[in-house]
Order: structure tokens, then C-alpha cells, then sequence
């Protein structure tokens, strides 16, 4: 809540990354009702922060999937 009572709507993908980070996790563990980041019909796999960028910038990774893929490029 803020100063003033005002109450706040926060992305829970992004604190779960923020906080992975900042513990240093061993592991984050998102859940969702997707498989996963699929482009193709295909799931895609083993991403790193450069290549989830392009996906990103590509249109891939849209919608309820961005912040969980930019929470775990936060967290690593």
C-alpha cells in the first residue's frame, strides 16, 4: 500500500524474478497455463537474455509471456 492507502496492482512474474535476484536462487519456478515460449508450433528451449530479446523484438514472446521471460532474464 501507498502513503496514502492507495493500493497497487504488481506483475507477480516480476517480484519472483526481482526477488530470485536478489537471494541468488538457485532456481526460479514460474507457473502458467501455457507450455511454454513457442514460435512455430515448437517449444522453444535453452534461451539466453540475447536471443529472448530478439524473440521479443520478433513479436515470439508477446503478451502474459513477457514478463515472465524478462523476470527470468532478471534473475540470471
Amino acid at each position: 500500500m501507498g502513503e496514502n492507502g492507495e493500493t497497487y496492482n504488481i506483475n507477480a512474474d516480476s517480484v519472483a524474478g526481482s526477488i530470485a535476484a536478489v537471494v541468488k536462487s538457485e532456481k526460479l519456478i514460474l507457473l502458467t497455463n501455457t507450455t511454454g515460449v513457442m514460435h512455430e508450433e515448437k517449444l522453444l528451449t535453452g534461451l539466453n537474455p540475447k536471443r529472448v530479446e530478439e524473440l521479443i523484438n520478433e513479436g515470439v514472446i508477446a503478451g502474459g509471456m513477457l514478463p515472465k521471460t524478462r523476470c527470468a532474464v532478471d534473475a540470471i
